[in-house]
């Protein structure tokens, strides 16, 4: 950063020229712009060019309001950097416990769009004819891919081999198998343009896919793990699950078959499950797990129990 003294300097050298070239007023802005790229503090610079005014006579007023005008630019920055800065305040970004950003980014679930044909040859006509009714004049498909009336003159083509075959006549049965073949090809098509659709839109993806007729895959549910025991598969055996503590855990066992006034260990797992095995039957065994994490052991849970049959 040049000092005061410098830019002085550097200003009544460009001002001199402008004299010379008799381009003065033009020059002064020119100055100052110099001047600005010189030093970053525009204020600083409105300090340097009130100096040059009362040096330079009759040329004061353009140089005041080149003074004025870098005073503006600075309280013009000064406030967007004061609004740049609130903004930065408003966006929080939750970080990990190791420093990492956390994406808080809501991932939306993808809707899948299945076939699900019957095997009955008029069930499936039906079904694909329920489909062109609902993809008819629907908005959110303009131009379906194969054309509906591709797939209506498949379905009457189905049909029509389909009452040929009832006849059992010799071949009427294979043209049906074509028949139904060339249809299903078709709708399976088609499904792969209503999924297309439905993507460009995954949050309503999967009333976009019913909206055409067309089933949409279910997301298989996984109840979450409880502590519990079992009875085993083979007699005199129990199967014992417990929740998971997560990765690089161990677990600790013990069962009791004197309603927990003695413990016996079992041996420690890297799963959160094991066995017991050499249980009378009759008995009632009493079971309970701690989980072993870098964060220490913790306690013991509080029993299960199970008869033995």
């Amino acid at each position: 950063m040049q000092s005061a003294k410098g830019l002085f300097e550097s200003a009544h050298d460009l001002l001199q020229s402008a004299e010379e070239l008799g381009e003065r007023e033009r020059l002064v802005m020119l100055s100052a712009e110099f001047l600005v790229r010189q030093d970053e503090d525009p204020r600083r610079m409105k300090e340097v060019l009130l100096l040059i005014a009362r040096s330079r006579g009759r040329k004061q007023k353009v140089l005041l309001q080149s003074a004025e005008n870098l005073g503006e630019t600075a309280q013009a920055e000064s406030k967007e950097q004061k609004e740049r800065s609130k903004k930065a305040k408003a966006v929080f970004q939750p970080f990990t416990s190791k420093g990492v950003p956390l994406s808080t980014t809501k991932s939306v679930h993808r809707s899948l769009a299945i076939l699900k044909l019957p095997k009955v040859v008029a069930q499936i006509t039906t079904f694909a004819q329920g489909v062109v009714t609902a993809m008819t004049a629907n908005p959110k498909f303009p131009s379906p891919s194969p054309s509906l009336s591709q797939v209506t003159a498949a379905i009457a083509a189905l049909a029509a081999a389909e009452s040929a075959a009832l006849t059992r006549a010799k071949g009427t049965a294979t043209t049906r198998n074509d028949k139904k073949a060339a249809l299903v090809a078709l709708l399976q098509t088609l499904r792969t343009y209503v999924q297309n659709v439905a993507d460009a839109d995954a949050e309503n993806s999967a009333n976009i896919i019913q909206s055409a007729g067309f089933a949409v895959k279910k997301t298989a549910v996984h109840k979450p793990r409880t502590f519990e025991v079992v009875q085993g598969a083979v007699s005199g055996t129990a199967k014992v699950v417990c929740p998971t503590a997560g990765h690089r855990a161990s677990y600790d066992w013990e069962y009791s078959t004197d309603g927990g006034k003695t413990w016996i260990a079992l041996p420690s797992t890297l799963q959160a499950k094991t066995s017991i095995t050499a249980l009378a039957q009759g008995t009632t065994v009493m079971v309970r797990f701690r989980a072993v994490t870098k964060a220490g052991v913790a306690d013991w849970s509080q029993p299960v129990s199970l008869f033995m049959k």
